[in-house]
Formats: C-alpha cells, sequence, structure tokens
C-alpha cells in the first residue's frame, strides 16, 4: 500500500469535476510529462493524474471522504496554531478536501500461505526539487496549503515558505 507522500489541504469550488480541472492546468504546463491513470484495488476504483517527476514520478487523487479528513484536517490545524498566522489556521479549517500526492511506484503485498501483508510506505520525497514545484503549483492553482508527510513540513501559498510541524 502507497501512503501519501504530500497533501494539499483545499475548499473544492469543482465539485466532481476537480480532477478534470487539475488536469486541464497540469498539463497546459507538463504536457505529455502529465497523464490520466487510476489506481485499482479492493474493488475500487480512483481516478488519479499522474506527473512524471525525477527521480520518482507522482499521483494525485482527491480525497473528501467525510469519515476522516474532517478530524484530520482539524488535528493539523490544532497543530499549526502556534506555528503560522491565524489566517493559515483558519484558512486550513476551512477545507473540505484534500490531494493526496503518492508515488507511482508500486507496493506489492507479501503474500504468505496464511496472510496478506500490506506495508505502508512511499519512495516519493516531497523535498525533491521536481516534487516541491508540482507541490508549489497545487498550492498555487487550489489557494490551499501542502504538508509534507515525508518530512513534517507545511506550505501556505500566502506565506511562500515551508514551516516545520
Amino acid at each position: 500500500m502507497t501512503i501519501a507522500a504530500a497533501q494539499v489541504l483545499m475548499q473544492n469550488e469543482h465539485g466532481t469535476d476537480l480532477l478534470d480541472w487539475l488536469f486541464e492546468h497540469l498539463s497546459a504546463k507538463h504536457g505529455p510529462r502529465c497523464f490520466r491513470t487510476e489506481w485499482r484495488g479492493f474493488g475500487s476504483v480512483i481516478p488519479q493524474i499522474g506527473v512524471t517527476t525525477q527521480p520518482v514520478g507522482l499521483t494525485i487523487q482527491v480525497d473528501a471522504d467525510p469519515e476522516y479528513v474532517p478530524a484530520e484536517r482539524d488535528e493539523l490545524a490544532d497543530e499549526l496554531t502556534s506555528k503560522v498566522p491565524d489566517a493559515v489556521v483558519q484558512r486550513v479549517r476551512l477545507s473540505d478536501c484534500r490531494l493526496d500526492i503518492m508515488s507511482v511506484t508500486p507496493n506489492e503485498p507479501i503474500i504468505t500461505d496464511e496472510a496478506i501483508i500490506t506495508v505502508g510506505s512511499t519512495d516519493l520525497d516531497p523535498i525533491a526539487t521536481e516534487v516541491d514545484e508540482v507541490l508549489r503549483e497545487l498550492v498555487a492553482l487550489t489557494g490551499g496549503a501542502a504538508v509534507d508527510c515525508v518530512n513534517g513540513r507545511f506550505l501556505d501559498g500566502a506565506e511562500g515558505t515551508w514551516v516545520g510541524l
């Protein structure tokens, strides 16, 4: 199971057309480096956008699950309270959606006679220049904020600099 290396929290003004809107903007800038793809597993199909970045390519998928996204958003906002301006914390609290940024590298399960074992991991590092550029582009496009889940950093579009969590 591949886990998110980064997340972009945002208010979704595009509804179910969000991924199409993002693809239009990303493909205009990245051309053939940007492509449509999907994740398939456990009877689910999740549409994604892929971007060929170095050293590892990335995928972008929308997550607006009301079961856990609001709680995780609020936890992040609480953590940010003493680290960023109040206006940034409030923007995070108003986000209703996030983009999960993951590696294109498949994470194969370990299959034994007794079990199928999945281990969450990623080989995508948001510090990599091309990945950082895509994250900044997504933040600018959406008016959102990014969380670097690998290195414990936060980026708000209005502030423009990464802050340690």
